[in-house]
């Protein structure tokens, strides 16, 4: 984890991990040990079939356990994908000219701009996973979910929705964090563009 080799003829620099740099890829590292284990903690006390999506007409999506699954491995390809692209910050387009002089101290902006994205999808999808698991536990729902199998067909009886663990803004409150992210990434890249040049 020390250094990224950067490849290509774009000023191919290795450049070391500050500690900063560290902390952040600690912290994603953490949110997908998490993203892994906790499916597996509760996959025995999650019921078979549970609530995902709430319609606009108040009809329930029931979905299995598989759901879980595929959070946990949308959340760790993330990971990866990022991660695999924070190593070459070279061969993502720039919003100026990288020369000589100024490729490591742009290529470190990049780099940790993209590993901060990656710590907030990381653990956006912990919060998604916890939150499905509360869901078919019947936790973030009010008082009680009462399934009764009526001819070979799921329906529910008594479902008191009180608190939601997210409403309605908790998506655009995920894109601000990360516009935000990004902004600043650009906000220092240009002004290490100005200082060097």
């Amino acid at each position: 984890m020390g250094t990224s080799q950067i490849p290509g003829d774009r000023h191919a620099l290795q450049i070391p991990y500050t500690k900063r740099e560290i902390k952040v890829e600690i912290v994603a590292g953490i949110g997908v040990v998490l993203i892994v284990i906790m499916p597996f903690l509760w996959w025995g006390k999650t019921p078979d079939l549970f609530p995902t999506n709430f319609g606009m007409s108040g009809k329930v999506d029931w979905e299995g356990k598989g759901s879980l699954v595929l959070l946990t491995g949308i959340g760790i390809g993330l990971y990866v994908l990022l991660t695999y692209i924070s190593r070459f910050p070279n061969m993502v387009n720039h919003l100026w000219v990288i020369t000589p002089i100024n490729a490591e101290k742009q290529y470190r902006i990049r780099r940790l701009t993209i590993n901060c994205i990656k710590v907030e999808s990381v653990w956006l999808f912990v919060y998604l996973t916890w939150n499905t698991i509360q869901v078919a536990m019947s936790k973030a729902i009010g008082e009680e979910m009462k399934l009764l199998n009526q001819k070979n067909s799921m329906h529910a009886v008594a479902f008191v929705y009180k608190e939601a663990l997210f409403g309605i803004e908790f998506l655009p409150i995920v894109f601000l964090v990360m516009v935000v992210t990004i902004c600043a990434g650009v906000y220092y890249g240009n002004k290490a563009k100005q200082l060097s040049g």
